[in-house]
C-alpha cells in the first residue's frame, strides 16, 4: 500500500529497500534524520540515530520529548508544522559545525540515558522496588 502511494504521488523518487543488514552504516552517513511522527513512543530509529551522532529533527511530541528533547537546543518542531520542520532542517544543513555539535550532544545523551547498561540498571531498580 505504501509503495503504491509513493509510486502514485512521487513516481521514481522513492525506493523501498526491504530488509537491510547495513542500516547502521547507512544511517551513519546521513546528514540528519527527520522524525515527524507525533504519536511514537520511544522511537528506536531516533535512539539509533542519536547513538551514531546523527542530528535528529523531531516533532515535539511523544517519545521525542524524552529522547531528542533531553539535550540543550533540541531541534524540535510543533507537530504538523512542516514549515518549522523545514526551517530547522535548513538551519542545520547550512551550519556543519552546529550540526556536528548537536549530533555529539545527542550521542552523549543517548549513551548516558538509553544505552543498555543504563536501561538494565533502571529496570532492575524498578523490579527490586516491587519485591
Amino acid at each position: 500500500m505504501l509503495e503504491a502511494l509513493a509510486a502514485r504521488l512521487v513516481p521514481g523518487q522513492v525506493r523501498f529497500l526491504g530488509h537491510r543488514a547495513d542500516v547502521p552504516q547507512r544511517m551513519a552517513r546521513a546528514a540528519m534524520v527527520l522524525a515527524s511522527c507525533k504519536v511514537e513512543g520511544l522511537g528506536l530509529s531516533v535512539v539509533e540515530a542519536m547513538a551514531l551522532g546523527v542530528p535528529v529533527v523531531a516533532a515535539a511530541a511523544g517519545g521525542h520529548l524524552e529522547t531528542v528533547g533531553g539535550v540543550a537546543d533540541a531541534a524540535l518542531f510543533a507537530p504538523d508544522d512542516e514549515h518549522e520542520a523545514g526551517g530547522l532542517l535548513r538551519e542545520l544543513a547550512a551550519d556543519p559545525q552546529r550540526r556536528a555539535d548537536y549530533g555529539a550532544r545527542l550521542r552523549e545523551y543517548q549513551r548516558a540515558e538509553f544505552a543498555l547498561p543504563e536501561q538494565a540498571s533502571r529496570t532492575e531498580k524498578v523490579y527490586r522496588s516491587l519485591l
